[in-house]
């Protein structure tokens, strides 16, 4: 039986011109992270990822995280997790966030999730949301444990927050 999976991460964002404030001098953020998962129980999975970012100055970072997921029966899993980023300008982030997911048809591959999220920012204040989602799982099996790890991993190396920085 599969006890886990563990992989690495990377990417590369540029720009072609300067864009201020943050694309002045380096135009570029490239970021790299490790990640795994490790299923000690068939009702449990537990999470951990690390990496960082380079970049212009004040937006290169370390970050790290960790998370678990309880599968209460086939078809609802309780999800948890804690980020921490650590950007070279001081300005660190830490990030909950919770959901809940539900697979009403054991013979359809789709589940419904709804979830909560609390960032804060270091010096700077917080942001809070609720979200909610729809998801087509590509793994094999009838429960939402058996599709989680048999489909693509679902807790990457990228960091969170921050790795998506949109300017």
């Amino acid at each position: 039986e599969n006890k886990g999976k563990s992989g690495l991460s990377g990417s590369y964002f540029s720009v072609d011109a300067p864009a201020s404030p943050f694309f002045t001098g380096k135009k570029s953020i490239e970021s790299y992270g490790a990640f795994g998962e490790w299923y000690p129980l068939h009702s449990l999975t537990l999470m951990v990822k690390g990496g960082g970012t380079s970049g212009p100055v004040g937006l290169a970072s370390v970050f790290g995280g960790g998370g678990l997921t309880f599968y209460d029966g086939p078809d609802l899993s309780v999800h948890a997790e804690v980020n921490f980023t650590s950007f070279t300008s001081g300005d660190d982030w830490t990030d909950y966030n919770a959901s809940v997911e539900y697979l009403p048809f054991n013979s359809v591959p789709v589940s419904f999730s709804l979830g909560y999220d609390h960032a804060l920012v270091a010096g700077v204040g917080y942001t809070s949301s609720f979200f909610a989602g729809l998801k087509y799982h590509f793994g094999e099996g009838r429960v939402l444990a058996d599709y989680d790890r048999t489909g693509p991993v679902q807790y990457t190396g990228n960091a969170t927050p921050g790795s998506n920085l949109k300017f």
